[in-house]
This record gives structure tokens, sequence and C-alpha cells, in this order.
């Protein structure tokens, strides 16, 4: 069987038919710092004073998921500072005003079998609040978040695993 070597991710939702605008984020400026999926939830750009607040979801979020304790809060913190951390994808998830999910992205760059050097973007860590996975909120949050990757013209995108 021939595999391609890099695969195309093409995005386009209309989740929410005549609110798709909202949903998009667009505001009179083109900014898409704001996305409000119903009156009680909304997606929207990470602000620096949140960031310890965001810290403490993701380390409850997956302490105790793949080893004793866990070290993607620590991640995190570190990605932030890195210079591939790209803010325009960095989300916040917040139902009635609480934190209740994150997801965020980096610049990558893969090297090909026969040398050619791939710009990809990274996915992750991505979470919901513990109380409230497996109930839709999570694929909210990463249909969004892909469909404005794809947006700002990324093609590839890698999702980031811990094991």
């Amino acid at each position: 069987m021939n595999l391609p070597k890099t695969y195309r991710f093409d995005f386009k939702f209309s989740l929410f038919g005549d609110r798709q605008k909202e949903v998009d984020g667009m505001n009179d400026h083109g900014d898409i710092s704001q996305v409000r999926h119903s009156e009680d939830l909304v997606i929207r750009l990470e602000k620096e004073d949140e960031y310890r607040k965001v810290e403490n979801l993701v380390r409850n979020s997956f302490w105790n998921v793949y080893r004793p304790g866990c070290l993607e809060h620590y991640v995190l913190d570190q990605l932030r500072n890195d210079s591939a951390f790209v803010p325009e994808l960095d989300f916040v998830m917040l139902l009635n005003g609480e934190i209740i999910g994150q997801n965020m992205f980096m610049r990558a760059e893969i090297t090909a079998d026969d040398g050619r050097s791939i710009r990809v973007m990274t996915m992750g860590p991505i979470c919901i609040k513990n109380e409230l996975k497996r109930k839709g909120y999570g694929k909210i949050l990463l249909d969004y978040s892909l469909q404005k990757v794809a947006e700002l013209g990324c093609g590839r995108i890698r999702q980031a695993v811990s094991i």
C-alpha cells in the first residue's frame, strides 16, 4: 500500500448555522479573541493573568492519568516561554464565566525521510475540567481550535500525546 508522506487537514465547520459569524469569533475588527457557543459557553484567547488558573486546571485534569502525578501543567508553563509558542492559538473555554477547558499550539518542524523540512503545528496539552469530561465540551474546543489553525494557513497538525 502506498501512503502519502504528508497529510493536509482542511477544517470547515458550520456547526451553528445562522450564528456561524459569532461562533467564528469575528467582531467588527475581524478579531478572533472571543467566541460564544451559547450565552453560557465561551471560547477565547487565554489571558496572561489566567496562566496559574489554567495550569491548575491542566494539573487536575491530567493528575494520575498516564503516570503517578503529572507533568503537563509544568510543560504548559514552559511552552508559553518558548519562541515556538503561538499566542493566537492559545484558547480557553469558559462555562458560566469559569475556565473549564484549554488548548494550545506550538510551531514545529518534522524532517521527512527525503530530508525535506515540513513545518507543522503541534497541539496540546488539551483538557476539560474533570467533572465535565465526556459531555461534548472537548469536541467543541477541539473543533474550534483546529478550524482556527486551518484559517491561519497551517495544513499540517501534530497532536502531542502523553504516554
